[in-house]
């Protein structure tokens, strides 16, 4: 098992942030992103699918759109959304 350093770039935090303001279960919205940092820290390349080249994690009440650089033992998370209500974006920079 690899371990991995998890980085969430700016628009990721931004989306967490819009959802995080938008709930009234924002302590379920802290878990589930809690839960996707240490997910993506010791199994990012098993968990989740694939989604493009990229890989989706689905943790309830969030999905999180991220990419592995092995070569560095980092996991970039590159986008955040509820699911049902958004969708991974093909224009991740």
């Amino acid at each position: 098992m690899n371990r991995f350093t998890v980085v969430w770039r700016e628009r990721a935090l931004l989306q967490l942030a819009a959802i995080w303001n938008g709930t009234v279960d924002q302590a379920g919205i802290a878990r589930a992103s809690e839960e996707i940092d240490q997910v993506l820290s010791q199994s990012a390349d098993t968990a989740g699918q694939d989604y493009s080249g990229d890989r989706v994690l689905p943790l309830h009440p969030l999905w999180a759109l991220y990419c592995i650089q092995k070569e560095v033992g980092v996991v970039e998370v590159l986008q955040v959304g509820r699911p049902g209500d958004d969708l991974p974006h093909d224009d991740v920079e």
